[in-house]
């Protein structure tokens, strides 16, 4: 049953600054540790204003940080309906579907948010890691660098991203065609043809 209230409230758009105080706490909340709080601050913001995708694209990755995961898909399933192009519910998706060992279906969704001018590097270092674990070492090098170049110096983040760049450039160098393993394949040809050619 609807607050009348509320509603005239809404009609006059008094609840919006409301739904953002709740919003800003809610965030505060999950970079204090608390997620509890940041869900039933978001959970308010909603309340007071449910056009903005960005609430539940957010209720949505805190819930994914929580375990909830059926939870966290109503959230970004709607956020996306409301705003399909939303980069951080693309990446939201791309967590939840990568806890789940969904890796392709999770890096799609890092795809789509790393299209977005706005993405975050957390964006990008995800996709970095799905290229890995998909064997597109390349992708993954470029992925990582655009992620390190957006960390901040003092983000711990940041280191994480330099090592996960060792590993790939590892990963890549393995790959790569042993000049020592050709070089001896070449004497073994020579001496074979100069037999060949005394006898």
């Amino acid at each position: 049953m609807s607050n009348p209230r509320l509603e005239r409230a809404r009609r006059l758009g008094l609840t919006h600054a409301t739904a953002e105080a709740y919003y800003h706490r809610g965030l505060q909340a999950y970079q204090k540790g608390d997620l509890e709080n940041a869900v039933l601050d978001l959970s308010e913001a909603i309340y007071y204003d449910r056009r903005y995708a960005e609430y539940y694209a957010t209720r949505g990755l805190f819930y994914v940080e929580y375990g909830k995961f059926a939870e966290a898909e109503a959230d970004l399933h709607y956020a996306l309906r409301l705003n399909k192009r939303l980069w951080l519910a693309h990446f939201a998706l791309g967590v939840l579907r990568y806890k789940q060992k969904e890796y392709e279906a999770a890096h799609q969704h890092f795809l789509q948010a790393t299209r977005h001018p706005d993405a975050k590097p957390e964006a990008w270092f995800y996709l970095a890691v799905t290229h890995y674990l998909l064997d597109n070492l390349l992708e993954a090098l470029q992925a990582i660098e655009t992620a390190i170049n957006g960390f901040h110096p003092a983000d711990n983040r940041r280191g994480e991203a330099q090592r996960w760049k060792a590993e790939i450039e590892k990963a890549i160098a393995a790959r790569a065609p042993k000049p020592m393993a050709e070089s001896s394949a070449r004497r073994r040809r020579s001496r074979h043809t100069s037999v060949t050619e005394t006898n």
